[in-house]
């Protein structure tokens, strides 16, 4: 490779086609290492739009990714952890409504796993820009946060 082209050539991203998920593509945020996709893969829906899976330069660490090929394949698995703690974030801004009422007015949007028992998940609601983030450790719900305006809505 020429002088120049070391200058002006942008390091390509490494990618990696994970079994039947599809390609991902490693990311270093200067946090976190992990292997992204930023497309529905497995059996997530089709607005879902971000997934991590924690790992290194070498791949996904195997505990992450059985986490996250789990999930893919078992969306509505993400339901049971729907706690007391999200109810109560969303009565504030919804008023009472139950699971249904989730499943038909929210779609997955984002997942990010180290394990099963420590991963992130978010519903982005169908009709404003309104984006709620759970925060599972120790295999449950422990944070739960509500963003609004923070997606382009479309």
């Amino acid at each position: 490779m020429s002088f120049l082209s070391n200058i002006f050539t942008k390091d390509k991203a490494k990618t990696m086609r994970l079994d039947s998920l599809g390609e991902f593509s490693y990311a270093n945020d200067g946090r976190d290492e992990y292997w992204k996709v930023e497309k529905p893969v497995g059996l997530l829906p089709s607005r879902f739009d971000f997934g991590a899976v924690s790992g290194s330069l070498e791949g996904p660490y195997p505990v992450a990714l059985d986490a996250f090929r789990f999930y893919a394949e078992r969306p509505e698995n993400l339901h049971s952890y729907l706690n007391d703690l999200f109810y109560s974030k969303l009565k504030e801004k919804y008023g009472d409504f139950t699971i249904k009422d989730i499943q038909s007015n929210f779609y997955l949007k984002s997942l990010t796993c180290k394990s099963k028992e420590e991963f992130e998940f978010g519903f982005h609601s169908n009709s404003d820009d309104v984006f709620v983030e759970l925060f599972c450790r120790t295999g449950s719900v422990t944070e739960v946060h509500i963003d609004e305006g923070c997606c382009e809505y479309v």
